[in-house]
């Protein structure tokens, strides 16, 4: 298979088409965040060098989308590091929110944002966003996995070995698109579009709304158990994740 010697003619799969045309209808804040406290003494300036260092082995998170139809464009990834111990708790804390909400534009923006803060003289923050079209919560957590030993390998004086990979993603992109022009593939599609054509009606009514990204916040406050079971009951009633009952809930209060 061909992989990324032939990079920016790969096209795009399945998932990513579907997640570059709704974000050609309308920017969603279809992101990862993740962030990680920590307390210690810390080389920053070999930290700068190992995490990108990692990352970058990947051609899927340096990646970019441009056009129609769709090309790729690659470009390295750079961690951005601040020192932000002059800032309050509160000044931090709507900081993060704000990285971990702002949305990224598919043609311009890094896909993967990499921030090291500094909060304290021996304290930081590491900071990862990713747009989902590169990568999903399980990739993400492999990637820091190794991007993490990497650092640690190196930071006590040994050379860090990145593991080989027999396969990458552009090798899975071809293989999918081999599948859906093959006749098992071609039958597989036959049935899915005769089994979802009924709803074809409804998802062109959602395409035509407003499409709002799940907003919370956090608040600590006690809710009696009979109010709880009650509301429980309402989420399971409207066939949604409490959670998502309870965030559609802030966001009336919200716009109220």
């Amino acid at each position: 298979m061909p992989g990324w010697s032939l990079s920016t003619h790969v096209p795009l799969s399945v998932t990513e088409q579907r997640i570059y045309d709704l974000n050609r209808r309308k920017v969603l804040a279809d992101l990862i965040a993740r962030a990680m406290v920590v307390k210690g003494r810390m080389d920053v300036s070999l930290f700068e060098q190992a995490i990108p260092g990692v990352v970058n082995r990947y051609p899927t998170f340096r990646c970019r989308y441009h056009g129609e139809p769709v090309t790729r464009a690659f470009r390295d990834i750079e961690l951005d590091y601040m020192d932000i111990r002059h800032m309050s708790t509160e000044r931090i804390t709507g900081f993060l929110r704000q990285f971990s909400s702002s949305p990224m534009d598919l043609s311009e923006d890094q896909l993967l944002g990499l921030s090291l803060l500094r909060t304290a003289e021996d304290e930081y923050i590491f900071l990862t966003k990713c747009h989902h079209i590169i990568t999903d919560g399980m990739s993400l957590s492999l990637l820091w996995a190794e991007a993490l030993t990497s650092y640690l390998t190196e930071e006590v004086g040994k050379s860090h070995q990145p593991r080989v990979e027999s396969m990458d993603f552009a090798d899975y992109v071809h293989f999918e698109n081999h599948y859906l022009d093959s006749v098992r593939g071609q039958k597989a599609q036959s049935y899915w579009r005769e089994k979802l054509a009924s709803q074809a009606r409804r998802v062109e009514q959602v395409q035509q709304k407003e499409i709002v990204s799940i907003t919370c916040s956090e608040v600590n406050r006690n809710i009696d158990e009979t109010i709880f079971i009650e509301i429980k009951a309402r989420a399971s009633s409207a066939k949604v994740s409490l959670f998502a009952y309870l965030a559609a809930a802030f966001q009336q209060i919200g716009l109220g």
